[in-house]
């Protein structure tokens, strides 16, 4: 959970399991190489999304929604 840079990692505390928020995570990977072996892994989407190509791009993204 620390690792997380975007804070998508909550714990359950009813089951002691991480709980991901997809909505958050960026698919850094940072979690799943720092987690025990198998705890976490990642899995390739299947709808692919470039990231804009600079700030401006960004920022008219942004606008629009």
């Amino acid at each position: 959970m620390e690792r997380c840079q975007v804070k998508a990692i909550t714990l359950d505390e009813e089951s002691g399991h991480a709980v991901i928020n997809l909505d958050r995570c960026i698919g850094c990977g940072n979690c799943v190489v720092t987690c025990p072996p198998e705890a976490l892994k990642m899995v390739k989407v299947k709808k692919e999304t470039a990231p804009p190509a600079d700030a401006p791009a960004l920022y008219r993204l942004l606008r629009k929604k």
